[in-house]
């Protein structure tokens, strides 16, 4: 059994013999969800950066009316990805 203290921000730490046997990394995040008799499920979920997944004809169809519309922003999909990686760290 593996035991983590509830912080005043209501934040717990992963127990380090857990985070290895689920090879949890920095920035991974975690889905909860309450069960039966208070138990709660907590599941490992991992971000696939844009750049990285393939898009769907309905997604690029979705998508194609954006083409353009804010030329030389940004010159690549990689520098897409980074600004939405250092928006989101503000967040934190």
């Amino acid at each position: 059994m593996s035991l983590s203290t509830l912080k005043d921000k209501g934040q717990i730490t992963l127990p380090s013999a857990i985070r290895k046997e689920i090879q949890a990394e920095k920035g991974d995040m975690f889905d909860f969800q309450v069960q039966q008799d208070n138990k709660i499920l907590m599941t490992r979920k991992r971000v696939i950066s844009a750049s990285d997944r393939q898009i769907s004809s309905r997604e690029k169809k979705n998508l194609s009316k954006w083409i353009g519309a804010k030329p030389n922003v940004f010159k690549t999909a990689e520098e897409v990805d980074q600004f939405i990686r250092n928006q989101r760290n503000l967040w934190s």
